[in-house]
């Protein structure tokens, strides 16, 4: 709409090809929220959304008799939401597909019907474009509100073709809006597909399906004596500690829990050489801590704390927050090390639950559990993987009162699937090579669908532009179409003047 139109094309504005009309004006004690007989639904600023009418639970009602005749909603109808206290909503418009039975619209819409004498199609489409929009949003703004004034709308320019050519235009627009929406409904399979790809070869790893091949012929440590081995080392770390503090005169050391006194009932197949136990037989499970808050001196230092939103199954390389030296001595916050597995323990919706790796060493709050896993006989981003692989499984469960939680203890009797060491480290790069391969999958859905998403107002700019379809000599002029408009107007308020004088 910015470039020279084609010569058989002629400007004029929206007040000469429509009628604007109000909506309707109703009292508060009017309004009814259940539907009664010929009553008529009042559409507000929530229903006009992207192009189209949406209905919610939040209706509003009236009684018929406050619906004038114009004011039902008809095939071709553009309905605009007028006036609202945002500027990205003000002159939304929707397009009205077919006639609505007892539907109407409210005073803070109005509504723009083209005349007959033009396409009704190639119309609406001009109020779905960026030209539109942008025009409109510079127009209007209140200081409180944002509103349309009836000349803003009225005084819009539109490029008007040949009655033929805007049928062409129109029909051109719907099929390719069409392909588009069937295009936009296959993209949006795809993240769901990759999410599902992504768990299922979680669980091919976890079950020991995805180095299954890679298993034959190899002899292999099992994961009993493994896990014998983690406990010996843990044993012989504590006496390590206690003989320190001993020498220092400091009190001992709380005794670790070197195993979990039950059997795991996880009903999953493994292989032979792999074993059931529990997160507190591999490792150390801690709580973090918050240091006071109304204590300025213990925040904005140089240690990283860890807050539970930060935990969402993914790599924490930095935090948002650090405290300071003080803060860490006169608190109950554990440092962790580089290679320590979080988990959420507390949280409403998707908090709970979700993992993460520290990539650095940090502190946490105390809705987190922290695993740590020393000795290197467990690969932490096994440990990673299978905290996944149970969040998106949706097996993790909990305790207390309000939102579900977990604690230390409970965390400590989580199921987890033991496999030989050499066979950890196989399975954590093949998950990473796979989950690589989906990421950049990701990458390019992501590049297209921008593409895409830009690609209606591309073409609408063309179709407004008269280089969407092809003029043809049969056409004839729209000067002429135009000066027929203006003719028939004159006469239509010539007649209504008449009517006033005999009144």
């Amino acid at each position: 709409m910015e470039k020279q139109l084609p010569n058989n094309w002629v400007e004029t504005n929206v007040e000469t090809l429509s009628k604007l009309i109000r909506g309707v004006s109703y009292k508060r004690k009017d309004a009814k929220a259940i539907k009664s007989k010929e009553d008529f639904l009042i559409l507000r600023g929530g229903n006009i959304q992207d192009g189209s009418i949406v209905f919610s639970n939040d209706e509003v009602y009236v009684d018929n008799s406050f619906v004038k005749e114009e004011q039902k909603l008809k095939k071709g109808d553009v309905v605009i939401v007028g006036s609202t206290g945002s500027k990205k909503l003000i002159g939304k418009a929707a397009i009205v597909k077919e006639d609505l039975k007892e539907i109407s619209f409210g005073a803070f819409l109005m509504l723009v019907r083209p005349i007959n004498e033009i396409d009704s199609k190639f119309f609406d489409y001009y109020f779905l474009s960026d030209y539109y929009r942008k025009t409109i949003r510079e127009l209007a703004g209140g200081i409180n509100i944002n509103n349309i004034r009836k000349e803003y709308i009225q005084n819009l320019t539109f490029p008007l073709p040949p009655l033929k050519e805007q049928q062409r235009i129109a029909n051109k627009l719907d099929v390719l809006f069409a392909e588009l929406d069937t295009i936009k409904t296959r993209l949006a399979n795809i993240p769901t597909l990759l999410k599902h790809f992504k768990q299922a070869v979680l669980n091919q790893a976890v079950t020991g399906k995805l180095t299954e091949d890679w298993r034959v012929g190899k002899e292999l440590e099992s994961a009993e004596i493994l896990l014998e081995k983690i406990r010996e080392a843990r044993r012989d770390e504590y006496y390590e500690l206690c003989a320190e503090a001993s020498k220092l005169g400091n009190r001992r050391p709380k005794k670790p829990i070197l195993s979990i006194d039950s059997i795991s009932e996880l009903n999953m197949e493994i292989p032979g050489a792999w074993l059931k136990c529990f997160i507190g037989d591999i490792g150390e499970v801690c709580n973090g801590a918050t240091p006071l808050r109304k204590i300025d001196e213990y925040w904005n230092g140089e240690i990283p704390w860890v807050s539970s939103g930060l935990v969402q199954n993914k790599r924490i390389d930095k935090t948002e927050e650090y405290i300071t030296q003080l803060g860490y001595n006169n608190s109950s916050v554990k440092l962790l090390p580089k290679g320590t597995v979080l988990i959420a323990m507390i949280g409403e919706g998707k908090t709970r639950g979700q993992s993460a790796i520290l990539d650095i060493e940090a502190t946490t709050n105390q809705n987190i559990a922290g695993v740590i896993l020393s000795h290197g006989f467990i690969e932490s981003e096994y440990l990673f993987n299978w905290f996944k692989y149970r969040y998106e499984a949706n097996r993790l469960s909990g305790s207390g009162t309000g939102p579900k939680a977990l604690n230390g203890q409970k965390v400590r009797e989580l199921d987890f699937v033991l496999p030989p060491q050499k066979e950890q480290a196989e399975i954590v790069k093949r998950v990473e090579t796979l989950f690589t391969k989906a990421d950049h999958i990701e990458q390019r859905y992501q590049a297209l669908l921008q593409k895409v998403n830009t690609l209606p107002q591309a073409i609408l700019a063309k179709a407004f532009n008269g280089e969407l379809v092809a003029q043809l000599p049969t056409d004839g002029d729209a000067k002429e179409l135009l000066e027929e408009i203006k003719r028939l107007k004159e006469e239509v308020n010539a007649k209504g003047k008449k009517k006033k004088k005999v009144v």
